[in-house]
């Protein structure tokens, strides 16, 4: 099942070409130095589901230029009018993470003096700044440093909270499947859920082979509840599902992980909700129901 969890973005970690639409550069700064907003990104590292490319995030950033150093400057991937040079610094940022200058394309230029940069993210967790100054470079005139502060976190993480559990129809109380989760919500859960029945012959019968999905996949969706036990983590239990004997057999229900992402791992990704991938989360566990037993009439000699 794949399930949104709202409480629960995975990471492209390709190395295509370094361009970002307008969107991705929602926040702003509201002070030269902003202490109490960090920009988070997932590493570069981690092991992502089949079907997803390996590589590093590479995230973009900008500074607004001085509008009368920089007459008709048009918007944030507009550098035909840029007149002056901005000067972008790492500090105390680990030794993969990489500062690419800005690639414009459609006009061939490629340089570290524009306003804005990209980072590319490789493995080591850590939080460092990113500072750029604005300079007039005729004259040397350079603007106070404008400073952010960048969190670099790990990927997240799904593991299973229930074990291998058998239960009869008749129980009064059924424990529901639960998973723990590590990272920031929202949540995309990828799990599948297999059913089979065992027949009278020995014999098994596949009931159901689904995928649990959120409202961004086709599948089945998921009810749950989920609450959080630490400080990132939380806990996912599933509320409505179909924990029974199936005919009067014995009956599996098998739930295996395969694959997670987060809010922060979906924005590292720059990718569209249609298209987010997932880290990998193996571990499954079976919950077996018994039926109550249908035993027959005692028999015995007649008296006939």
């Amino acid at each position: 099942m794949v399930f949104f969890l709202n409480g629960l973005v995975a990471q492209n970690q390709s190395k295509e070409a370094v361009t970002a639409p307008s969107t991705d550069l929602g926040h702003e700064n509201t002070s030269a130095i902003e202490a109490a907003y960090i920009d988070s990104v997932t590493v570069g590292g981690g092991t992502l589901m089949s079907g997803a490319s390996a590589g590093n995030m590479v995230m973009p950033y900008y500074v607004e230029p001085d509008p009368y150093l920089n007459p008709g400057y048009q918007g944030t991937y507009d550098n035909s009018t840029l007149l002056s040079h901005w000067d972008w610094t790492l500090v105390g940022a680990p030794a993969d993470v990489v500062k690419h200058a800005a690639v414009y394309s459609d006009l061939g230029i490629t340089t570290d003096t524009l306003n804005q940069v990209f980072l590319e993210f490789g493995s080591t967790l850590g939080l460092f700044s990113l500072q750029v100054a604005e300079s007039v470079p005729v004259i040397g005139c350079t603007s106070d440093t404008r400073e952010l502060q960048i969190q670099v976190i790990d990927v997240p993480a799904a593991t299973n909270a229930s074990s291998n559990y058998a239960f009869c129809n008749a129980q009064a109380t059924i424990e529901n499947p639960k998973f723990t989760l590590t990272g920031y919500p929202p949540f995309y859960l990828n799990v599948q859920r297999v059913i089979q029945a065992t027949n009278s012959d020995g014999s098994t019968a596949s009931i159901e082979t689904v995928t649990l999905d959120s409202e961004y996949d086709t599948g089945i969706a998921a009810t749950y509840t989920m609450t959080q036990t630490g400080a990132n983590t939380y806990e996912v239990e599933l509320t409505d599902e179909p924990l029974e004997s199936n005919g009067g057999r014995i009956t599996t229900i098998t739930y295996t992980l395969q694959g997670i992402n987060d809010r922060i791992s979906r924005k590292s990704d720059r990718m569209d909700a249609s298209n987010h991938l997932y880290y990998e989360a193996a571990g499954s566990f079976v919950f077996t129901a018994y039926p109550v037993p249908g035993t027959g009439n005692i028999r015995s000699v007649s008296n006939n």
